[in-house]
Order: structure tokens, then sequence, then C-alpha cells
């Protein structure tokens, strides 16, 4: 199994709060996700799905190219944010809330958004129902693309023990995480390695 954050957005580069909000990819974001397209030429992906959102399905459909549909999947979406979404970052550091939020992100809800449990919560739900993700499936290369925020969500979910080891840490883009995932037993190969050079 194959999960990749999505490429580079305007928003990125500003460090803007994109959260749900249906950022694109910047035109530097889709050049990369082509290059790693190449990067990943060699995998025959059996299935490839993506967050709903455009920065996501776009990256997706640069890396697969024609190997495979992209299927879009609400439940892979970033970490909803709430009233902190469109708001530099360095805006946000100095308010107490946020402060609040970076102590325990996991139980902390930014204002009108969703804590981090409640994203595991959500795609673990959607994981655990979809019998086609199950590793006695015919799916053998597995690509996922996603947000940072989804995507631990998902190894969280899968691999509960990691949660104290990776919580606080950032997702490139176009980086790769891979997992070896067979009936009853799902090992962490590879770790946030960034497919393209910035």
């Amino acid at each position: 199994m194959y999960l990749l954050r999505h490429a580079e957005t305007e928003w990125n580069l500003r460090r803007v709060v994109q959260g749900a909000r249906d950022i694109p990819l910047s035109e530097a974001g889709r050049r990369r996700a082509e290059a790693a397209g190449r990067a990943l030429a060699a995998i025959r992906f059996d299935r490839v799905l993506s967050s709903d959102l455009s920065r996501t399905r776009e990256t997706a459909q640069r890396v697969a190219g024609a190997a495979a549909p992209v299927e879009a999947v609400t439940a892979l979406r970033e970490q909803h944010f709430g009233r902190w979404e469109g708001r530099p970052l360095e805006e946000l550091l100095e308010t107490e809330a946020f402060r609040r939020y970076s102590r325990d992100p996991l139980h902390t809800r930014p204002p009108g958004g969703e804590s981090f449990a409640e994203v595991i919560l959500r795609v673990g739900l959607w994981w655990d129902r979809d019998p086609r993700l199950q590793p006695d499936t015919s799916s053998r290369h597995l690509l996922i693309v996603g947000h940072g925020g989804s995507l631990r969500a998902l190894v969280f979910h899968l691999l509960p023990a990691m949660r104290p080891l990776r919580a606080a840490t950032a997702w490139a883009n176009l980086g790769l995480t891979r997992l070896r995932y067979e009936p009853g037993r799902i090992q962490l190969l590879e770790w946030n390695r960034p497919l393209v050079e910035e």
C-alpha cells in the first residue's frame, strides 16, 4: 500500500491553513506531481483512491496516469480546521486557541472544526467498511493520495502504536509512506520519503 500526500498548492507556499477547503495545485505542484508519477512508473497500481478535493484528485491523476481510474473518497478529506481555514499560520500561532490545540491536537477541536481523533474515527470507519480494502482482496498495489492529516489518521488507525511517535510529524508534499498489508499483519516499510525534491 502506497500513501502519498498531494503536491504543493499556493496556500502551502504561503503557509495558509487549507484544511477542508478545495485549493488547487500550484503550477510547480503540477510539475512535481508529474515527476512523482515518473518516479513510481514501474509500479502497476491495481486501485487508486484520493480525497475528493481537487489537490489530491489532480495529484492522483498525474501520478497514476492511465494505469487506473481515480476513485474519490470524501472520508479522506483533510481535517476540517473550521474558522482557521484561509488564515495564515503565523497569525494563528499567537492565539490561545491554537496553543491549546498544539498541546493536544488529538482531542482539541479548532473553532468550528474537528479534532484529530474525529479524523481518525472518520477515516477508520471508511477503511473498515470497504470490503475491497481488506488484505485478502485482489488489490496488490493500492495508491491512496490524501492530506497530511487524513493519511496520518489512516496510519494511526491501522497501526495504533504509532500515535505517540508520529502525531506531530509533518507529512511532506509528495511524501510517500509504504505499508505491507497482509491478513493479520501490517508492517511499516517506509515513512514520508519525499518523491520529488522541492
